[in-house]
């Protein structure tokens, strides 16, 4: 599988794209920060199908220096410090210079807060203490299933060990880490473990966040399970307070989320632009185009790097630009 390292000499600019750079979703203070598209397990429920070659047969991979370039440069837009939110459509922690990433990231005037999704399964001991000397505040941890057997299908790797995340989670429950479990409710999969984990959580005293099971396009789905609705969750969630007297309905405020200047966007649908080719993109027959200072998303696209090709903007949800050759 071909891996495109981006950097500045790269010519290819963090926002546009949804697999990899700065993502400004609405008008607050946190912003995604994507450094790969690596990932080591191969997860059921995937949303993005990440670890997949007939899927995605490019990986992406980010300089920290480039990207917190970028980052700064977003939190200037905005007129103030913003969290970054290092997640990732793979595993953050496969990118070999996440150290140094959260290092620049808290040395960065701009950046208020630095919080991580993580699998957990590349921790240890030691990179977690290195994760808390360097500036890292919080880790949402997915842990979906304590069972073994049912934790290696969900995470679709027989070598997953939800024995040794468990030990993670205690550890960084003990540092100055934050800590936050972040399983998916899957109906009819791992209801029964929700339970278990809240009570997990109120053991570490960690935050937990039931997230909803959703399939996308792209989604790797698993057989006879759909979405359920957003009143029968959110019942399920209200259920357990109760029961277990902690708050599972969390709001952006639960994690101090602010207002911020919405920034404006680059293209509106329908405009027509010229675009220079420069690399494939994360699915088959994509290729990204640049204009502008931001990256768009071809579909159907053969040309070749370097290329200018005239483009129709068809999505610019969030500051991501997918676009057609016209």
């Amino acid at each position: 599988m071909e891996t495109i390292p981006i950097n500045v000499e790269s010519g290819i600019p963090l926002m546009g794209a949804i697999q990899f750079g700065i993502i400004p979703r609405s008008n607050n203070s946190m912003v995604q920060v994507r450094a790969t598209t690596v990932c080591n397990l191969k997860c059921s429920f995937c949303s993005t199908c990440a670890n997949e070659s007939l899927v995605h047969p490019v990986h992406f991979v980010v300089d920290p220096d480039y990207l917190v370039q970028w980052f700064e440069h977003v939190a200037k837009l905005k007129g103030t410090a913003i969290e970054a939110n290092i997640d990732s459509v793979g595993e953050p922690t496969a990118h070999p210079k996440l150290l140094e990433l959260i290092t620049k990231l808290h040395d960065s005037t701009h950046c208020s807060f630095i919080s991580m999704q993580t699998n957990g399964s590349l921790l240890n001991e030691s990179m977690i203490k290195k994760l808390e000397e360097n500036g890292l505040n919080r880790i949402n941890l997915s842990i979906h299933s304590l069972d073994e057997t049912l934790s290696k299908k969900l995470m679709g790797n027989p070598a997953y060990d939800i024995k040794h995340v468990l030990s993670m989670a205690r550890i960084i429950s003990t540092s100055s880490i934050e800590l936050t479990l972040a399983p998916v409710l899957i109906p009819g999969i791992n209801e029964n473990d929700m339970p278990k984990i809240i009570e997990l959580s109120k053991e570490l005293k960690s935050t937990i966040g039931i997230q909803k099971y959703e399939v996308y396009r792209h989604s790797r789905r698993i057989p006879k399970v759909k979405p359920e609705t957003y009143w029968r969750f959110y019942e399920r969630l209200k259920n357990w307070e109760k029961e277990f007297k902690i708050k599972l309905r969390l709001r952006k405020e639960d994690y101090k989320i602010k207002k911020t200047q919405e920034l404006p966007l680059t293209f509106q649908k329908g405009d027509r632009v010229a675009a220079k080719i420069v690399c494939p993109g994360w699915y088959p027959s994509e290729m990204i185009g640049v204009a502008k200072e931001r990256c768009i998303t071809i579909r159907n696209c053969t040309n070749q790097k370097g290329d200018i090709v005239n483009v129709r903007i068809k999505e610019n949800s969030d500051h991501i630009y997918l676009g057609e050759l016209v």
